[in-house]
């Protein structure tokens, strides 16, 4: 995947891995129910036993945070396509992050499609740090 330096880029890698993402999102993010993750059908031969055991009981434990925090809101599917309609990347930095957290800890994840754009774009959310600097600190 090419590197993300600036805003358009980060744009560019959710335009271009856009399927994948909703489907991780559908199948992946703690608060998606299972109607959601069949929406997400990501590929049936996925290998994703646990290959770091005390990474994923930390894991567990944030995800079943994340899905009792947003047991009341749309599903995080629905939640993702609006925001991408409206261009929101807070909220699309927020669902994927969440995917991220939800995807199991295993060296098998590498395998899901788009699963590196999806670690990308969390990591690389930096190139929006002046818009969260114009809304300063209070919001």
């Amino acid at each position: 995947m090419p590197t993300i330096e600036n805003k358009q880029d980060w744009w560019k890698a959710v335009d271009d891995h856009w399927d994948n993402l909703l489907s991780a999102i559908n199948t992946f993010h703690p608060a998606s129910t299972r109607e959601d993750q069949i929406k997400g059908s990501m590929p049936s031969d996925l290998d994703l036993h646990i290959t770091a055991a005390g990474a994923e009981v930390a894991r567990r434990m944030i995800s079943d945070q994340i899905k009792k925090n947003e047991k009341a809101l749309a599903s995080p599917g629905d939640r993702a396509i609006e925001a991408m309609e409206k261009r929101d990347w807070e909220t699309l930095y927020r669902l994927f992050s969440n995917t991220w957290m939800g995807v199991p800890e295993s060296l098998g994840a590498w395998s899901v499609p788009s699963f590196g754009a999806l670690c990308d774009l969390c990591s690389e959310a930096w190139v929006f740090q002046d818009e969260v600097e114009e809304k300063g600190v209070d919001e």
